[in-house]
């Protein structure tokens, strides 16, 4: 076991050619796991993922079929490695996509048309006529251009030049579908650029150089975040400790306490131009501009 568990997969799955003795050994669940577990190969894009994963080869008995979860995970890992993939095409919108979200079933698109579209990824390419389909499902509400979407679940935000916020329930059934716009919130002053919700709260920034904190139960905006001297384009937001980071056409970056509404920390003239898109976990700040530079900041200093 201790030899067998120095081996590589491939060279594992050799192993059990040998004999009944040998494919014994190879198959242990331990040995699969350790290769699950290995610190950098063979792993999946985050740990809910990987979780997830794990638990649809889960036993009712509560034991995990180790060897069939590295096997699926194996060829996941390896056709991104060599590029191997089906490319599908959705048709459809009628204006340029402006955002993107997606599940392991759905993909949702937001358009300069002023629609939102659902697709379904798993959608059989010989369905029977007249059978529905998830990607002829279109979400009209917004009057304008839908700039930016954040998918949770059955829960879907939207933001769009036309000022506003829309809650979407996007849940569907085999007979049935509860899809439609169940809340608008309506406060910012010009176009809604970014936004990211969790279970209870959204918090979004707009043209408007503001940030509001909403509450998903209630639709109400609970504070306004004010620093920015241009645009607020990007945004993260972290709920469980609310952090929040920004970045805008005034150039600079901003962490923020949502909790207070207080700017933190202010990193001027970040890029020489627009800040676009930006990230943030416990250590560093990762930006991107107009520029076209790339920069990553510690989080605590700022450099």
């Amino acid at each position: 076991m201790e030899i067998f568990g120095l081996l590589d997969p491939k060279s594992l799955c050799r192993c059990a050619l040998v004999c009944r003795q040998w494919r014994r050994i190879s198959d242990e669940p331990i040995l699969w796991k350790r290769l699950c577990q290995h610190k950098t190969l063979y792993r999946m894009c985050n740990e809910a993922a990987e979780t997830a994963q794990v638990a649809a080869h889960r036993t009712n008995r509560g034991t995990v079929r180790w060897k069939e979860a590295f096997s699926e995970r194996y060829r996941l890992w390896s056709n991104w490695h060599a590029g191997r993939c089906v490319i599908r095409t959705f048709e459809g919108h009628t204006g340029g996509i402006s955002c993107v979200q997606f599940d392991s079933d759905r993909i949702v698109s937001g358009s300069y048309d002023t629609t939102i579209r659902m697709w379904d990824i798993r959608q059989d390419h010989n369905l029977a006529e007249g059978a529905h389909s998830l990607g002829t499902m279109t979400l009209n509400g917004h009057s304008s251009t839908v700039r930016c979407l954040h998918l949770i679940g059955n829960v879907l935000a939207s933001g769009s030049n036309d000022f506003t916020i829309k809650i979407w329930n996007v849940d569907v059934h085999p007979g049935w579908s509860s899809i439609g716009c169940k809340r608008t919130m309506l406060q910012h002053q010009h176009y809604v650029r970014c936004l990211q919700m969790d279970e209870d709260f959204l918090l979004s920034g707009s043209y408007d150089m503001t940030m509001k904190l909403w509450s998903l139960s209630g639709g109400q905006c609970i504070r306004t975040l004010e620093g920015h001297n241009a645009a607020v384009i990007c945004m993260q937001f972290d709920a469980a400790s609310g952090r929040a980071v920004s970045g805008s056409g005034d150039h600079s970056i901003k962490c923020w306490d949502t909790r207070v509404g207080n700017s933190v920390m202010t990193i001027h003239n970040a890029h020489g131009q627009s800040v676009t898109c930006i990230r943030f976990d416990d250590e560093r700040i990762v930006s991107g501009g107009v520029d076209k530079m790339i920069k990553m900041w510690d989080l605590r200093t700022g450099r």
